[in-house]
């Protein structure tokens, strides 16, 4: 039996404006792509020929997905284009199987059987054999680490494996005020063991990293939790603000919103008692001694806020301490 080499990577060419669902497609799928919002629709190219599609337009997750059947399209390389920006795909037959890289560190190289090219990952984590089905082994290794796994494959089967995964993003504060630092939360896995994080953080204009814990090394195999601080400027409107991470095919969003006074509970639940200040970098937490910071307050202007402690808020933050539910 003879194997069947890679024949490309796909991938968009510019910025996360233009993604496609997979670098491979099989004849009875349909193409699926997304772009970062409204346009006209993409365009095909097969051998540097135009290729008339009917396109299906839907909104989803703020993106909007487009989706075009070609079942009577020849198979083989084409290409995609949404303006500017265009991404290479490859139509395979039924009867062949697809393995897909993805979420690997850069630069790693991944065999599947000694017959096969041996592949090196893009710098968006990802890549992808065409195989005859049947059963394999596929290597990966990246620095000092190597890891492998044996594949069944069937035919017609996409077996897509992920060796990283971007599994959350939080914040410390669920507002903040302008100048300002609040602490931004980074959970991933792993399956290769890495030198640091390498994520892509999108800030809304003016704002700023000030430290951040990404250089640390990821060991394989773990959920690692990884933050970095961000200040808002001095002069930022009220409004919500959005902030993106991406690490590699993954992105998550917070929508964060800047206030110039603040809510009593986030001013009690971010007081650093022993600087006799505000701390919005730390996680929200209603403390004995933060609780008892409050009821010395009582009939006095919270700080940061417009509004006074009364007998009823303290009442509510005790209760919200006694229960557990503060923090």
């Amino acid at each position: 039996m003879i194997l069947i080499a890679v024949l490309l990577v796909g991938g968009s060419l510019a910025g996360w404006a233009l993604e496609v669902a997979h670098p491979a497609f099989f004849a009875r799928e349909p193409v699926v792509l997304w772009t970062a919002a409204p346009s006209p629709p993409p365009t095909l190219l097969f051998c540097g020929r135009p290729w008339l599609a009917e396109w299906r337009m839907a909104q989803e997750s703020g993106r909007v997905r487009w989706e075009a059947r070609l079942e009577h399209a020849p198979l083989g390389v084409w290409l995609v284009c949404v303006g500017s920006e265009c991404f290479a795909f490859l139509r395979v037959d039924e009867s062949l199987s697809l393995v897909e890289i993805v979420g690997a560190p850069p630069k790693t190289q991944v065999s599947l059987g000694n017959a096969l090219p041996l592949l090196v990952v893009s710098e968006q984590g990802k890549n992808f054999f065409v195989v005859p089905p049947g059963r394999y082994t596929l290597v990966a290794e990246y620095a000092c680490d190597r890891v492998a796994q044996d594949l069944a494959l069937s035919p017609g089967e996409r077996r897509i494996l992920r060796f990283g995964e971007l599994l959350e993003v939080g914040s410390s504060a669920a507002e903040i005020l302008p100048g300002h630092r609040l602490r931004v939360m980074v959970r991933v896995r792993s399956v290769l063991s890495l030198p640091y994080l390498g994520i892509q953080v999108s800030l809304p204009p003016g704002w700023r990293i000030t430290e951040e814990e990404l250089f640390l090394p990821v060991p394989a195999g773990r959920v690692v939790a990884r933050a970095f601080t961000v200040e808002v400027p001095v002069h930022a409107e009220e409004g919500v603000y959005t902030l993106s991470v991406r690490w590699h095919k993954d992105e998550h969003s917070l929508h964060i919103p800047v206030r110039k006074l603040l809510s009593p509970w986030v001013v009690v639940g971010h007081w650093d008692v022993h600087q006799n200040r505000l701390d919005l970098t730390a996680p929200y937490d209603l403390t004995f001694e933060r609780v008892l910071w409050a009821a010395s307050l009582l009939g006095r202007p919270i700080p940061y806020t417009a509004e006074v402690m009364t007998p009823e808020l303290l009442h509510a933050i005790l209760e919200a301490w006694a229960s557990g539910a503060g923090g």
